[in-house]
């Protein structure tokens, strides 16, 4: 698939950072331990399930290259040797790591996320015992389009869509798509009329549990590492859809051009009234580096932009951050080069919704990361998208290229 070559292509440029400056890769750890493929869980506490997904180690040349794995996502990470037995796995992407002790059969460590809080952590183990399921006979089929409610007996219930696909039993995969993206690749299994779906991809990890009795309705337990759960509930209906990403965030005289004024990455204040932007159409961003939907999406930009820019179209990305604006700024760095980002990214402030639309108040609201301003060439407001559905969407996100696609066309037409 397209994002497998993304992924082998970033890997490929990021091998020389599998090292941090000064750290050496060191022999004696024993490389041939490592390679090959580990079975990780990230362990949960008061009996909620573990979050499993696979730990590859894959030579090249004398290097080790580190994916976290799920289904077919292989995210490249950075890796850095701590000491003759212990080694740091580090994102590439976001403020998170995992350091881990090395045996020959058993990796063992602690995950850590700052972008949660300072000391938020999971334990994680690792093996190379495949996952054991037990094959038991299903009642029903649960492969297909399924409409889902996240938190349906709450004051703010979520409307979704659950999109599974049957492998060779027990194996499945599959997504859910909201109104503001999706959570990425999903692989578990169906077994016993119990359904198991993880993914972790280096700072968010999700683990979805349910089950049905009819075949009609599931009934199910949505976690978010070891300090959010949610109840969620899915029925057949090949019928519904979430409301047109075009029409969930409006805009305030959309008539007048929208002007802004932020900092990039060196302190240095851009304006759209500026070169290169000045009566050029423009795609502006809003975005989090610790958004994974906001890493698809740019992801998606990375890969068009050469062509867009060539009919004279800019991108910019405004960038709003949980951490301070000192680390923010580090992390937007680290973003922009391991992405291979080509155009600039501004620092908008807090990533709080409420923080952030005083800094947009022409939006009527920001409902999501991401959420894209398609400008004319006289900067004003020809659509807004909200969310992005990822690569693990499948059709959907073909879909929503080609849309995007003629947006960007419309710009360029008008």
């Amino acid at each position: 698939m397209k994002t497998l070559n993304i992924y082998g292509v970033v890997a490929m440029i990021l091998m020389a950072a599998c090292k941090l400056p000064d750290q050496k890769q060191d022999e004696s750890v024993g490389q041939d331990i490592l390679e090959g493929i580990w079975y990780a869980e990230l362990l949960n506490t008061d009996k909620k399930p573990s979050i499993s997904f696979e730990l590859h180690f894959d030579r090249s040349e004398n290097d080790l290259i580190t994916y976290f794995v799920n289904s077919e996502e292989r995210i490249p990470q950075q890796m850095v040797y701590l000491a003759d037995d212990s080694v740091r796995i580090k994102s590439l992407y976001f403020d998170s790591w995992i350091d881990l002790k090395i045996t020959d059969t058993l990796l063992s460590g602690v995950w850590f996320n700052r972008y949660r809080s300072p000391d938020y952590r999971m334990p994680f183990k690792a093996t190379r015992d495949k996952f054991k399921v037990d094959n038991q006979l299903n009642t029903y089929d649960v492969k297909g389009k399924w409409r889902v409610v996240f938190s349906p007996d709450s004051e703010s219930p979520e409307d979704a869509i659950g999109m599974f696909n049957a492998e060779e039993s027990p194996n499945i995969t599959g997504t859910f798509l909201t109104e503001t993206g999706d959570y990425r690749y999903l692989t578990g299994y169906f077994s016993n009329n119990r359904l198991s779906l993880s993914t972790f991809d280096g700072s968010h990890a999700y683990h979805f549990s349910a089950f049905s009795e009819n075949g009609d309705t599931i009934y199910g337990k949505f976690y978010s590492g070891n300090h959010y759960e949610a109840n969620w509930i899915a029925w057949r209906d090949d019928s519904f859809e979430l409301r047109d990403p075009y029409e969930l965030t409006g805009v305030h005289d959309p008539e007048q051009p929208l002007d802004l004024s932020f900092t990039d990455l060196e302190g240095k204040t851009v304006r759209l009234s500026d070169t290169p932007y000045i009566s050029n159409p423009v795609i502006v961003q809003l975005i989090g580096s610790w958004c994974p939907n906001c890493l698809d999406e740019t992801r998606y930009l990375q890969s068009i932009y050469k062509d867009i820019n060539k009919m004279g179209v800019q991108v910019v990305s405004l960038a709003f951050e949980a951490a301070d604006s000192a680390r923010a700024i580090d992390l937007l760095r680290q973003y922009q080069l391991n992405l291979g980002i080509e155009w600039k990214i501004l620092y908008a402030g807090n990533s709080r919704k409420s923080e952030a639309i005083k800094r947009l108040p022409r939006l009527e609201h920001i409902y999501s990361f991401p959420t894209t301003i398609y400008l004319r060439r006289d900067h004003t407001v020809m659509s807004v998208y909200t969310g992005f559905y990822g690569p693990g969407t499948g059709d959907k996100f073909n879909q929503q290229s080609l849309k995007m696609r003629k947006t960007i066309k419309g710009l360029v037409d008008k």
